[in-house]
């Protein structure tokens, strides 16, 4: 007896079926595609999936490299955001496709799920079936901003947000990290830890900047450290730039509210409306029953008078 059977990859070009059950039911009738033949098995593979059309294929047409989408995020992982591109494909927002210049540790930091995002597509693989996204090109280039403001030998002041065995990496501009490297930094002996913690205020020279790579080399020798009245200075500028992004936030979220409000209130009155319409149907329903009896009994009435 020749056996066919479909393996669950076989089934949906976009559901990952873990049960077939939930997708087929026993003496349910299919059409498959034959996609391998195994004549010592006496078995025959077939396809569900080849008998539909592929829509990474159609995507690939219909959204080609470049294009600008616009969806929801449906899901968050430590690597990246899923956001929904079609009702089957969702594509994926890399953590270093989310800044140009920040080192995003979750994308949490960015997006949140269920919010609407505007993203382009940077690559389709229809084999792998997988959409690579990004956000960062709609937002302000800091980097391209950083390079246009420096140029090599200027000195620049920055937090120490990691210390490490082989020197010490400095936000030096909106989240932008520069590296000090050890044989860079005058330390006379012990561990930079033991020398330099996370938050501190320091300054450096700028070696060299690598546009292609977007990494910025620093030195510290001979480069003067910042004083207790210039750091006191750098923290309430500090303080006062994260208080206006906590304004932003705050009114970016209020808009979302609104906006989230106003589409409830609009189904609300939609709802109304229907029920109003109901409500009205049934009263001409109502009235016109209402008639057709009144014109039945005065028929009747007729009738029995005329028998009288």
């Amino acid at each position: 007896m020749t056996t066919f059977f479909i393996h669950v990859s076989e089934m949906s070009w976009t559901k990952k079926v873990v049960n077939p059950s939930k997708l087929l039911s026993v003496d349910e009738e299919v059409e498959a595609i034959v996609s391998e033949l195994d004549m010592d098995q006496r078995r025959i593979s077939l396809s569900l999936r080849q008998a539909e059309r592929n829509p990474w294929e159609d995507l690939a047409i219909s959204h080609p490299v470049g294009s600008v989408v616009e969806g929801k995020v449906r899901n968050l992982t430590e690597f990246g955001a899923f956001v929904e591109i079609t009702e089957e494909i969702d594509g994926l927002i890399h953590v270093s496709d989310m800044s140009w210049t920040k080192r995003v540790k979750h994308p949490s930091e960015v997006v949140k799920k269920g919010e609407a995002v505007q993203a382009r597509i940077t690559n389709i693989d229809v084999e792998n079936q997988r959409v690579s996204l990004s956000i960062k090109e709609f937002l302000p280039n800091d980097w391209q901003d950083f390079v246009d403001d420096h140029r090599v030998g200027d000195t620049v002041t920055g937090r120490v947000v990691n210390v490490t065995d082989f020197g010490l990496f400095i936000d030096i501009y909106k989240g932008l990290e520069g590296l000090a490297h050890i044989s860079e930094i005058d330390v006379s002996a012990g561990r930079l830890e033991d020398h330099y913690e996370i938050g501190e205020w320091v300054s450096a020279r700028i070696l060299r900047i690598e546009d292609g790579e977007k990494k910025v080399g620093l030195t510290m020798r001979g480069v003067p450290q910042p004083t207790a009245d210039e750091i006191a200075e750098y923290e309430a500028a500090a303080k006062a730039g994260d208080a206006d992004e906590d304004e932003d936030e705050d009114a970016s979220e209020e808009e979302v509210a609104e906006e989230s409000t106003e589409s409830e209130e609009a189904v609300a009155e939609d709802s109304d409306e229907d029920s109003d319409d109901e409500d009205s149907d049934d009263d001409d329903a109502d009235d016109d029953s209402d008639d057709d009896s009144d014109d039945e009994g005065a028929e009747d009435s007729d009738e029995d008078d005329k028998g009288a």
